[in-house]
């Protein structure tokens, strides 16, 4: 919604620092947001999933759902808080803003049917992270502990499948779909526009980029990137950026899966099902153990980290880094990986870009290096 919907997302961003402030701050944002009957009766009708910082794990945004160890450490646990709140306003009047605007575009909220009133729900809740789980929504705190954030994961599967256009089907509405038809588009000519700057930008400051030498920075829209996890990801050095906010997971995932290919480290495509798959780790089974893996909590990835001696990516893990993984926000993370990669200058904007809610992925000489070896198997294999 951020991408589609530009002027809301700056309106949205201000409260969201007013609720940074404290928990009355937070408050006050929630007070004036649901002051007009209207927008609260408009809220209950369309079923918009508005979070808190408090109560049941179902109300909570998930990404802070495992965040109470970090919370007691001091600074991080502060920053963490205010974090929280500043999320939870952004969305919340994000989503209102949103669902809102939809609904005028139609004529008003006077002028929509029930079922009208439901499409438009789901399609902001899904758009924000809160994927139609059905009655799995009542064990929201039984699943927390075996996935990480699992209705944002879902809700990832569920925007690039379309299911927004399949809410309530067979009820008519076609022009609340057509609406959504619209946002859709509306995204990609706001990430097209992001991404096309972005190109411009690092043109201008590092030059055009070599078409045999990627360690300047690439942008990861090529064909084949579908299968490759840097897909949509802007690579910078080592760091890679992403601002899909984890809708590039799902298109890789599902593009494997369906094209039955999977793109290395190395940038060589190879097969992961029927003759020629090269390595067994390559195999379609064992790319879909790996994503389902991905998305464990963070106390029982921790757990198989401990048992297997080794993390999701097969990296090695110590007991220092797994309680580290477990306490230290990936932000915090994300940021310190960046600067020891990078200058100063652009290891500051690594960090706004972070706090803002990109993510960031450094990989250190030893991803590099394997990447190389893996061409020269592939030779070899050849």
């Amino acid at each position: 919604l951020t991408a589609s919907s530009q002027i809301l997302s700056i309106r949205a961003m201000r409260q969201a620092f007013s609720a940074m402030r404290s928990k009355r701050g937070l408050y006050e944002v929630e007070k004036e947001l649901l002051r007009n009957p209207e927008v609260s009766a408009f809220v209950r009708r369309s079923k918009l999933d508005l979070s808190s910082t408090e109560g049941s794990v179902e109300n909570q945004e998930e990404v802070y759902q495992d965040s109470s160890w970090a919370k007691k450490i001091p600074l991080i646990g502060r920053a963490v808080a205010m974090s929280e709140r500043g999320y939870v306003a952004y969305m919340n009047v994000l989503r209102v803003l949103k669902a809102m605007a939809m609904a005028d575009n139609l004529g008003g909220v006077d002028g929509l049917t029930d079922a009208e009133y439901r499409i438009i729900g789901n399609y902001v809740n899904v758009a924000t992270g809160r994927g139609d789980v059905g009655k799995l929504k009542a064990i929201a705190e039984e699943t927390s502990i075996v996935f990480f954030a699992f209705r944002n994961t879902v809700s990832k599967f569920q925007m690039v499948l379309g299911q927004p256009f399949l809410k309530e089907a067979g009820k008519g509405s076609w022009r609340v779909r057509r609406a959504i038809a619209k946002e859709y588009a509306k995204s990609l000519i706001g990430l097209g526009l992001f991404y096309g700057m972005t190109q411009a930008a690092l043109t201008a400051i590092f030059g055009d980029k070599p078409e045999d030498d990627e360690d300047k920075w690439s942008i990861g829209l090529n064909w084949n990137d579908w299968y490759s996890s840097d897909f949509g990801n802007i690579k910078i050095g080592n760091t890679r950026y992403d601002p899909l906010g984890g809708l590039s997971q799902a298109t890789v995932f599902l593009s494997r899966e369906i094209g039955g290919k999977t793109k290395l480290a190395s940038g060589v495509v190879v097969p992961i099902r029927g003759e020629g798959v090269p390595y067994k780790s390559t195999g379609m089974g064992d790319v879909s153990l790996r994503f389902l893996r991905s998305k464990l909590s963070p106390v029982l990835g921790g757990g198989v980290d401990w048992v297997t001696g080794k993390d999701y990516l097969g990296e090695p893990v110590t007991a220092e880094s797994i309680a580290i993984n477990l306490t230290v926000p990936l932000t915090v993370r994300d940021i310190k990986k960046a600067m020891e990669d990078q200058e100063l200058p652009r290891s500051t904007t690594t960090g706004l870009l972070t706090m803002f809610g990109m993510r960031s992925q450094s990989y250190d000489e030893r991803m590099e290096r394997a990447a190389r070896d893996e061409t020269h198997v592939l030779e070899a294999v050849k």
